[in-house]
């Protein structure tokens, strides 16, 4: 075999390996959301700076209000309004309407005053973790043209890799 030749089939089995490993951390993902109610947020405001700067990416887990405690940095929707808020809880108390509900009062790091209203929730989305800078890539990446790049070039590679190949004919006969 020659060494193009070797070196193709390096090629071909590092790109195929590469191309298995994202598949099996993209159904690990998968598994983790689905089991540990795992998912990911961009931060598009600097409310949270300096902790968590605009532009950052966050892991958040969906926990119930009552796991919640003043300190920690959460995700909440009021009801009736289309977009979250991660803020800092600063106090949280029962909600006599609701058993498993919480009136809980949040503040921003890089704000001056507490949220206007208080939120009540019966669940929230706990930041376990965030990094900064991150969300630019995370909005590259689910771009539909950066989605049919990654397809086509998937394809591509299966079929790179499952092509039927022929074998050269010796090139010395021998005689």
């Amino acid at each position: 075999m020659g060494r193009r030749r070797r070196a193709g089939l390096v090629v071909q089995e590092s790109l195929l390996g590469l191309a298995a490993t994202a598949g099996l951390l993209s159904i690990a993902w998968v598994a983790a959301s689905a089991i540990f109610g795992l998912s990911l947020i961009t931060f598009a405001t600097g409310s949270m700076a300096p902790t968590i700067p605009t532009g950052s990416l966050a892991l958040v887990q969906e926990t119930a209000a009552a796991d919640l405690k003043a300190g920690d940095v959460v995700t909440l929707t009021r009801s009736g309004e289309r977009l979250p808020i991660t803020h800092r809880i600063l106090s949280l108390e029962q909600d006599p309407a609701e058993a498993a509900g919480r009136i809980i009062v949040m503040q921003g790091d890089a704000n001056q005053t507490p949220d206007q209203f208080p939120y009540y929730a019966t669940s929230g989305k706990l930041v376990l973790g965030s990094v900064a800078g991150a969300a630019a890539v995370a909005h590259a990446v689910q771009s539909p043209l950066a989605l049919a790049g990654l397809t086509v070039g998937a394809g591509l590679l299966v079929l790179w890799a499952f092509w039927p190949r022929t074998e050269k004919k010796a090139r010395h006969s021998v005689s």
